[in-house]
């Protein structure tokens, strides 16, 4: 989708029909979740509904409970997200990425809960393993925290945090050039975080993802609930969260221009959020 300069190169608004796929591989988004890992398909755990708001039109639940984990504790049973096809990104080029989330209106912060992470940007592990993604964003303790990691700092450093509000919607908004220092020179990265806007965090001329790093591409989108490990405040619990839209577009699309593709898509359904 290109339009005046500008363009989309996947997502949108759920809404109007961005996902599932028109295709099962390639160019595609994908759901992870406990019904079945890496699948091109809505699920009971990820799925339309009306928007919690009470506006005009469908957005996707994303929902994840601790009894499905208790009964098959795998990565995709704690997990209900949706991941952008992997191979879209070329490293060298700067690309810009939209979530537009809404806060569970019926949030409970619980005391000694741990994280429920909302969005990521990951990379495709390579043979060196597991670690935390380059980007993920999660709350815990009332508070919206965005963390990132490289291989500098392994266990991530806060980059942003503020206190959030049941029902609360949230725009994302993430400008990147990844540089690894092996595909592209720490001094060509480009890294800026937007949230609701403006500009909260922001690291230009460094190393900004993993390396070393083998992978083919550089970093994808994820957005939906995932909650990391089998805690015990977990226990007897769900998570769930919403989502209005996703996209990735090019380096010239802007906050305001992904916004507002997102709200060209709502509008196709005959209702705005304004």
């Amino acid at each position: 989708l290109a339009a005046g300069g500008l363009m989309i190169l996947q997502g949108g608004a759920f809404a109007a029909g961005v996902y599932p796929p028109l295709k099962a591989v390639g160019n595609s988004w994908f759901t992870q979740s406990p019904g079945g890992d890496t699948v091109a398909r809505y699920s009971p755990w990820f799925r339309l509904e009306q928007d919690p708001l009470g506006r005009g039109f469908m957005v996707v639940r994303s929902w994840v409970s601790q009894a499905d984990y208790a009964a098959n504790p795998i990565r995709a049973s704690k997990s209900s997200e949706l991941k952008q096809d992997e191979d879209i990104a070329e490293w060298g080029q700067t690309y810009t990425y939209y979530w537009r989330h809404i806060i569970d209106p019926n949030w409970i912060t619980y005391p000694d809960e741990e994280n429920t992470i909302i969005w990521q940007v990951h990379e495709v592990n390579g043979p060196a393993g597991v670690h935390r993604p380059t980007l993920e964003c999660h709350l815990s303790g009332g508070q919206l925290i965005v963390m990132h990691t490289i291989d500098a700092y392994t266990l991530g450093i806060v980059v942003y945090q503020r206190a959030f509000t049941p029902g609360e919607e949230i725009h994302t908004y993430l400008r990147a050039k990844w540089a690894d220092g092996d595909h592209v020179a720490d001094a060509d990265g480009i890294l800026e975080l937007y949230v609701n806007g403006a500009l909260v965090w922001q690291i230009n001329g460094q190393r900004n993802t993993w390396e070393p790093n083998p992978d083919i591409h550089p970093c994808y989108m994820v957005g939906g609930v995932y909650v990391p490990e089998q805690f015990d405040w977990w226990a007897g619990r769900d998570r769930l969260c919403y989502l209005v839209g996703m996209c990735i577009g090019d380096s010239a699309e802007t906050p305001e221009s992904l916004r507002l593709h997102v709200e060209g898509g709502l509008a196709t359904q005959g209702a705005t959020s304004a």
